[in-house]
């Protein structure tokens, strides 16, 4: 087959969330509650899920108990007559790296390469319920040859989360 790669102004098919294919700008953080610096997306077929880093809520009046410098987002984008609406499900701790993505049954699994109880990244979880998401934090990264540094992660069917790290691991966490 084919493929042809096309010039802003031919004629653009439309990919399965009803865009054109092409470059369309979906969202514009602004760095401040609504995070900043995108760095990864999964989809469940018609909401984009992300992570950012920089920007969200820290300090004494954040609803996650952020505190100074460091906070990040989970963010969903989605599609509502021809536009997007951005919503902030989650505000975590992590400055540089983070990775995420969802499983059958629409729960986030975000990997983030600083904070947690030891310092050294960690791996939570997101499930949805009536509405909103319930955290689960599933693992701390404590150094050494444990593993530092997440931000990369992935999900099977039976639950098992498998990722890498910085320091040349790769991990699985069990359910």
């Amino acid at each position: 087959m084919e493929r042809r790669l096309h010039r802003l102004g031919d004629h653009l098919p439309v990919n399965a969330l009803g865009l054109r294919l092409g470059e369309n700008t979906l969202y514009t953080f602004t760095g401040g509650a609504d995070g900043g610096n995108p760095l990864r997306l999964v989809t469940d077929g018609r909401n984009l899920y992300g992570v950012n880093i920089g920007g969200g809520c820290s300090g004494p009046n954040c609803p996650h108990g952020i505190q100074g410098a460091g906070a990040s987002t989970v963010f969903m984008l989605s599609p509502s007559n021809g536009n997007w609406t951005h919503t902030v499900i989650r505000d975590f701790e992590g400055l540089y790296d983070a990775g995420i993505t969802i499983d059958t049954a629409g729960s986030l699994y975000v990997a983030v390469d600083c904070g947690g109880l030891y310092s050294n990244g960690y791996v939570f979880k997101l499930t949805p319920s009536g509405g909103t998401r319930i955290y689960t934090d599933l693992y701390d990264f404590q150094g050494g040859n444990n593993g530092s540094w997440p931000w990369a992660v992935s999900v099977d069917q039976q639950g098992n989360v498998f990722g890498t790290t910085t320091n040349e691991n790769v991990f699985e966490i069990s359910p």
